[in-house]
């Protein structure tokens, strides 16, 4: 299985470097077919977001997304692009990939592990599962910044709640 990952993950590198085209579709359902993600929970992400410790948020949702709504400070990579930007992802302190669900993020922090990336969790649940987890404590850590005004969600990418293009 790793064989198969590592080889899946060469296939995300050109021969020139790390500036790497789109993941092909058939990449990205096999690697959310076979999840071997690090995950936190909507809690102790709540409670290590609080504290001292150096965390830097990767949201892979689309632009459009996350236009919309973020965790304030968060780095927006695209799922599909993040070979593109790999030199944005620090090697060092917690990582936290998020996106709508968890889906994409899943996806993403499996290929950033095998990458050679082992800081980077997945926020299980996604945003869907921190809005409930959100205590009186914890709000004042947890900064979403909202664009007041309307962002383009053509039916050309819905990626709400779509599962063929592994959106989450």
């Amino acid at each position: 299985m790793r064989r198969i990952l590592l080889v899946l993950a060469l296939l995300l590198i050109p021969a020139g470097g790390f500036a790497a085209p789109k993941v092909p579709q058939e990449i990205l359902k096999f690697l959310h077919s076979n999840p071997t993600t690090h995950k936190i929970s909507a809690v102790s992400f709540l409670k290590r977001l609080g504290s001292e410790e150096k965390i830097t948020l990767i949201d892979v949702r689309t632009p459009q997304e996350f236009a919309v709504m973020h965790i304030n400070g968060a780095i927006n990579i695209p799922y599909d692009q993040l070979a593109e930007h790999l030199d944005q992802i620090p090697h060092d302190g917690l990582v936290v990939a998020y996106c709508h669900s968890g889906r994409r993020a899943e996806g993403a922090t499996t290929v950033l592990h095998i990458l050679g990336y082992d800081n980077v969790v997945n926020l299980g649940g996604g945003l869907k599962a921190l809005t409930p987890a959100i205590t009186a404590k914890s709000a004042p850590a947890l900064d979403f910044k909202k664009n007041q005004t309307p962002v383009d969600t053509s039916p050309a990418d819905d990626t709400d709640d779509d599962e063929e293009d592994m959106g989450c």
